[in-house]
């Protein structure tokens, strides 16, 4: 979540800078938090995060073992226990969800960075369907196209 948000409020930064956004908001992930309403907020952010790995693993139709391992591999990097990863397991069955996690995404540009940065992390764009559903997924969450450059570039994704 840390390296998600530093690169979310660095695009933000940029973004309000080219006039493209008039205020950026403090980036989830890059403090910690010091109310019980940050730390909610910390964690409904974490598990959207989340869940925009999982979507996009099954932009193309399977989530293969890379895919899998990848996403499961950042949960355990995280700290997360037995049953996190058991949700997250399930979840990776179920049908793709992108208008619900654009839904939970909607009025917080830092966020909606994150999950498309997410999403670049969770698969190898190697299949048409992963190029359309990223292509859709940043028109949904209304990042212009700088700023998907700019997490395409931060991620090595071209």
């Amino acid at each position: 979540m840390a390296i998600l948000g530093s690169l979310a409020y660095s695009a933000l930064q940029a973004r309000a800078q080219s006039g493209a956004s008039a205020a950026v908001p403090p980036p989830v992930g890059l403090y910690e938090p010091s109310t019980p309403a940050e730390e909610q907020a910390l964690d409904e952010a974490a598990a959207i995060v989340v869940q925009a790995m999982i979507n996009a693993a099954k932009a193309d139709g399977q989530v293969d073992a890379t895919e899998r391992a990848r996403i499961l591999g950042r949960l355990v990097e995280d700290g997360a226990d037995a049953e996190a990863q058991a949700y997250v397991e399930a979840e990776l069955s179920k049908p793709l969800a992108t208008a619900a996690l654009v839904e939970a995404v909607a009025g917080r540009p830092d966020l909606a960075i994150q999950v498309y940065g997410a999403s670049l992390l969770a698969i190898d764009i190697d299949t048409p369907a992963e190029t359309d559903y990223l292509r859709s997924l940043a028109n949904a969450l209304q990042l212009d196209a700088a700023t998907v450059a700019s997490l395409h570039e931060a991620f090595g994704v071209h």
